[in-house]
């Protein structure tokens, strides 16, 4: 008996050398291939069941719509991108709620010509940016997309997300820069559908595969250590010129000791070995000289919200002595 004990550890072990240990809140796709893929786009001389839009490239059944459409979960479980009633952590792309391209970052598998907002003026706050992007070329993935790879040549979101919903290295959210370093972070188990202290996401902060480091993808004048009062600066020597991420809550106002999470309208990021004692079912705080840090989607979505510049909550409703803590008052207290 003691012998077969042993047999099974070692084989346990082996396994997890060989094949590597995915926590849970990071697991990538699985399950029935036959859910997401179809080798010849037919099935009793009709198209398959849950196909659309195909055939598709990777024969798969559906696009990045097709599985993440305005119909819902149609594939595999995957997150609506258009919902109204039910809105996950990256937002809506629903012109219902997102109804102007202020308020959504247009890609253009979703709406034909993308952001026609800005034009030759490129992306917001784009000195300084690890890539150069129109608004109007923005797509889901690849060299001009948020998801998948970012090198040159992958022009489509097809070519840009291939092989990523099953690999163990493909980042958080299938995000990575456009140097190929994994994006950091921890999942909630339905994307913050029902968001609260036991279900959220776990946003890095880390300078290098932070989800702000993501972001200064394009908008990296936004994202800067400059000082002056130059297109990257942040810091003019004195005071802050453009709102600072990535920086913990070292100064907290009005001798409060903690400030409380709003993991709707205001999340927050965490640093080094801080973000390694936080999980999705975990609740936090932020405390003076803690880990928690401010990232650029403790304000802002990335799909789409109700509110300009895809806010999680409406900035010009933010009233100085009036009381209430949602949105900008949630962390500076003393405005309050």
């Amino acid at each position: 008996m003691k012998r077969v004990l042993k047999t099974m550890l070692f084989l346990v072990v082996v396994g997890l050398l060989v094949y590597g240990f995915v926590p849970a809140a990071n697991a990538t796709v699985s399950g029935v291939c036959s859910n997401c893929h179809t080798m010849h786009y037919s099935q009793n001389g009709t198209t398959p069941a849950g196909a659309s839009g195909g055939p598709n490239g990777h024969l798969t059944l559906s696009s990045c719509l097709g599985c993440h459409g305005a119909s819902g979960s149609t594939v595999g479980g995957a997150p609506n991108i258009f919902g109204t009633a039910t809105i996950t952590a990256g937002g809506t792309f629903n012109t219902a709620t997102a109804s102007t391209m202020a308020k959504r970052h247009d890609v253009t598998d979703v709406f034909a010509g993308g952001d026609t907002t800005y034009g030759a003026n490129g992306t917001p706050g784009n000195s300084g940016s690890l890539i150069t992007l129109n608004p109007n070329q923005l797509n889901c993935a690849g060299t001009t997309g948020c998801h998948g790879d970012h090198t040159a040549g992958k022009t489509t979101s097809d070519a840009g997300i291939k092989g990523f919903h099953h690999s163990k290295t493909a980042g958080y959210r299938y995000l990575q820069t456009s140097a190929g370093t994994a994006i950091t972070g921890l999942k909630s188990s339905d994307w913050e559908a029902t968001v609260s202290a036991t279900n959220h996401n776990v946003y890095s902060a880390d300078t290098n595969n932070g989800i702000s480091r993501l972001c200064a993808q394009c908008h990296g004048a936004f994202h800067g250590t400059g000082t002056g009062t130059g297109d990257t600066a942040i810091w003019n020597g004195s005071a802050w010129i453009r709102h600072p991420v990535e920086m913990g809550f070292g100064g907290l106002t009005g001798g409060t000791a903690s400030i409380a999470a709003d993991y709707v309208n205001t999340p927050f990021g965490f640093a080094n070995a801080d973000f390694a004692t936080v999980t999705p079912t975990s609740a936090y705080t932020a405390t003076s000289g803690s880990g928690a840090n401010v990232v650029c989607v403790s304000c802002h979505r990335a799909h789409g919200s109700a509110n300009d510049d895809i806010l999680r909550f409406a900035y010009s409703t933010q009233i100085a002595g009036g009381g209430g803590s949602t949105g900008c008052l949630n962390c500076h207290v003393n405005q309050r």
